[in-house]
């Protein structure tokens, strides 16, 4: 084995998988982080190409591109991993700047004949080694913690065998533009042999990072409602499910809310099918942007929505829903040059560990819903209360601050 070999090896390999991962990201051009994997994997095989050619080219073009392409290949391992992990832009330019600077230098150097220039090559890519493998084991998206920390795994490995192949060249080799490349020690040879698979390990992990975001996105398709965004009644039943025995088990407890959009075929009528999706959007968005975050929003059917709150006291949920008929109350719509106006009846119940089904708890709730109906709509109701609009029961249970 020597190393002609090794890069034929690679490059066919790296060839195959540059097509694979460029075939994702044009599939997958929402996900940005592929198109940053698909780069990195097509200069990686230019630079694998450029090192196969060392005794056609230039030692310049054969070593020191070579090897700013392979600083330039990790550098778009990087931003892929920081968009599948964080998905916000690199806010700092520091690091560019350095990095720049770095691969200036190292050419510099190369081209003045300095010795031991090879480790200032490395360098920077055991340093966006480091940084990839931190933001993984950092990251806190569950549906990546798996694959994030195998891809860690195989960071960490290719920095220690970078730094074995660092300390053997600079123990036993003098420039390694001209002596590394021209012997076949066989440390060197299997060192690189072994970079070479764990890089292949690495393009797995991108695929994976893939896999993983589509099989996210296509679960959330399948309990989201498509038009509102909330979660569809499949959804709920789950969620509500796993609620009420957590109720059940003592630990913690939960609220429930029955909403219904008020005369909403009236909504319909006045401005169209069109008129009553954009009230539900709103609707949701507004009670999305006034309910917490740990709180969830499904759609029940037709203009009938039911919210989940877990771990909350009834005082503080019954102003969370007053909060929330207030917003829709004074919300304005544009539409087709009018205006939607709208306004929400919610009832109001808890979970208790007796119920036996949440649908016990939901049928109360929409009792007291029928029962705000009955008082005028617009309000919020308690399920075990009179009669009587939010205003005037938040004043008889001495809810107001």
């Amino acid at each position: 084995m020597d190393y002609r070999t090794l890069y034929l090896f690679d490059g066919v390999s790296l060839a195959i998988y540059a097509v694979a991962m460029s075939l994702l990201a044009i599939k997958n051009k929402n996900l940005r982080g592929m198109r940053w994997f698909a780069g990195a994997v097509i200069i990686d095989v230019g630079k694998t190409v450029l090192q196969g050619l060392r005794d056609q080219v230039p030692a310049h073009v054969s070593g020191m591109l070579a090897n700013e392409l392979n600083i330039l290949s990790f550098l778009a391992m990087y931003l892929g991993f920081h968009w599948f992990v964080v998905r916000t832009p690199l806010r700092s330019r520091i690091a560019g700047y350095l990095l720049a600077g770095t691969m200036a230098l190292y050419a510099a150097l190369f081209l003045a004949h300095a010795p031991y220039t090879f480790a200032l090559a490395v360098a920077p890519v055991l340093v966006l080694c480091g940084l990839s493998a931190w933001k993984l084991l950092k990251q806190v998206d569950k549906s990546f913690k798996t694959v994030s920390q195998v891809a860690a795994a195989v960071l960490c490995a290719h920095i220690a065998v970078v730094v074995y192949r660092v300390v053997l060249v600079l123990a036993n080799y003098g420039t390694p533009a001209t002596s590394v490349l021209g012997t076949n020690d066989p440390r060197l040879l299997y060192s690189m042999l072994a970079i070479m698979l764990l890089n292949g390990c690495l393009v797995m992990t991108y695929v994976w990072f893939c896999v993983t975001t589509i099989q996210g996105r296509l679960a959330r398709f399948a309990q989201t409602d498509a038009l509102t965004g909330a979660l569809n009644r499949r959804a709920l039943e789950i969620v509500a499910d796993r609620e009420m025995a957590r109720c059940e088990q003592g630990e913690g407890s939960v609220v429930l809310f029955a909403i219904d959009l008020d005369h909403f075929k009236m909504v319909n009528d006045t401005f169209g099918h069109r008129g009553g999706d954009l009230a539900l959007r709103e609707l949701v968005h507004m009670m999305k942007r006034e309910l917490r975050l740990m709180d969830l929003v499904a759609r029940a059917g037709g203009d009938e929505f039911v919210v989940l709150l877990p771990d909350i006291s009834m005082e503080a949920a019954l102003k969370i829903g007053e909060r929330l008929r207030s917003a829709v109350a004074q919300s304005r719509t544009p539409f087709q040059g009018g205006t939607i106006e709208m306004t929400i009846s919610i009832g109001v119940t808890q979970f208790t560990p007796t119920d036996g089904t949440w649908h016990t708890a939901l049928d109360r709730a929409d009792r007291a819903l029928y029962r705000c109906k009955e008082a005028g709509r617009n309000g919020v109701v308690l399920d075990c209360e009179p009669t009587e609009l939010f205003p005037v029961s938040l004043d008889k249970l001495r809810l107001n601050p």
